[in-house]
């Protein structure tokens, strides 16, 4: 019984002193779910090759299957997950229903070993809610417009730099015998994204200061007017379309320009694949108002994995080195690589991706921003496909936005 009780002990004390000294064993586990492309695949792998002993395993699917996945796991206090890929909107929703671990004791903690100061503090802000950060920052996505310099100069056309010179530009391409610009809705999230910039340039945004839609108003209806006339002009197929489809459309020639994430800009001048090389130029989306989104890595509550050690995993993950590795697919969030003056001349999109963050727009901070918007984007798709009357479609929308917000507690006197 001594000898029990001794052994006992020293297991004990084996087990602090592993834990103090930040040693992990070999059968420490931690699943990622990650979104599906080729700018993500180095995190996965970087989490893999960590330094703290840790078997991970890495999940990639489409961005609205992982949120589903998620949310279903999540909502059950599931474990299984252990670090999961969201951006802006999804970190709100997430962190209002309970389902992440604040970060900020442990972003304190190890702010100087990890260099988290090189995160700008509006990029903190971008994966925070209510007060509290939610995720380590490893993206900034924000919407630019490519364009083909070459036919855009041979015809003579200059790039709109306004919305107004924008509404009137694909009537002046098919003019001049140019391919018509990107116009796709081929997707929920992608039509929501499209929607965002029309409502922000042209109508009154999402909502008024109380949370009442403002889709539906004057000029919110004008908005979505004026992508049903643009729809006209878009290529065959567009409502099938989305981000993949768009970035393939410029890169063989079909389409001459368009609003799309930087991340597609190496496709452009892929010898290999692409009919463009060296022909495509960047710029901010004409009338600013496009969409800009932050991405991080997050900690499920649900999550077995110690809370500290899955904040290390990420945070020697996301190292400057790592996303100087990645900065020609992902603009970076740390500010000591985002101006690295050699990236800026190895990736002439870096300048107009810059630019595009002072004049783009985050979704509204409303963690119900998700189910509202595609509420919105199904009925934008009704009007702008003419199953419904534009102003008809955003009433509905407005009605059922309102009805679902009111259900989650909003407009109480």
């Amino acid at each position: 019984m001594i000898l029990f009780k001794k052994v006992l002990a020293a297991t004990a004390v084996l087990a602090i002193m592993t834990v103090s000294s930040g040693v992990v064993f070999a059968q420490d586990t931690a699943k990622l779910i990650i979104a599906r492309t080729p700018a993500y695949e180095i995190y996965g792998k970087k989490l893999k090759e960590n330094s703290f002993g840790v078997n991970v395993t890495v999940e990639e699917m489409l961005f609205d299957r992982l949120l589903e996945t998620s949310s279903i796991a999540f909502s059950s206090q599931a474990p299984g997950i252990d670090i999961i890929q969201l951006n802006d909107p999804g970190i709100r929703r997430y962190a209002q229903n309970g389902w992440l671990e604040p970060l900020d004791d442990l972003w304190e903690k190890y702010k100087e070993q990890y260099k988290l100061d090189d995160f700008p503090q509006s990029v903190i802000d971008g994966v925070s809610y209510d007060g509290h950060i939610y995720a380590i920052p490893f993206h900034i996505n924000s919407m630019v417009f490519y364009y083909r310099k070459d036919l855009f100069d041979k015809a003579g056309l200059a790039l709109p730099k306004s919305m107004e010179e924008y509404l009137q530009f694909p009537e002046k391409l098919a003019d001049a015998g140019v391919p018509p610009l990107n116009g796709g809705m081929g997707s929920l999230d992608w039509t929501v994204t499209r929607t965002h910039w029309f409502l922000n340039s042209i109508g009154d945004g999402w909502f008024d200061d109380k949370w009442r839609p403002a889709f539906n108003s004057e000029n919110g209806v004008k908005a979505i007017q004026a992508m049903k006339d643009l729809a006209a002009y878009a290529p065959r197929g567009w409502t099938s379309q989305e981000v993949a489809e768009e970035a393939t459309n410029l890169s063989m020639g079909i389409t001459s320009g368009g609003t799309l994430w930087p991340t597609r800009a190496l496709s452009m001048e892929d010898k290999e694949k692409s009919q463009v090389v060296g022909k495509m130029a960047w710029a901010t989306v004409p009338g600013g108002g496009a969409r800009i989104a932050y991405d991080g890595l997050a900690i499920p509550k649900s999550s077995a994995l110690d809370r500290e050690l899955a904040f290390k995993l990420i945070a020697e993950t996301l190292s400057s080195q790592t996303m100087k590795e990645n900065a020609n697919r992902v603009f970076p969030p740390r500010t000591s690589v985002a101006q690295d003056p050699e990236l800026r001349k190895l990736y002439p999109w870096y300048e107009a991706t810059d630019a595009s963050v002072a004049v783009n727009k985050r979704t509204p901070a409303i963690a119900e921003f998700a189910e509202v918007s595609h509420i919105v984007a199904q009925r934008v798709l009704q009007a702008v496909t003419g199953e419904m009357e534009v102003k008809e479609a955003m009433d509905a929308a407005a009605k059922e936005a309102t009805a679902l917000l009111e259900s989650k507690g909003y407009y109480k006197q």
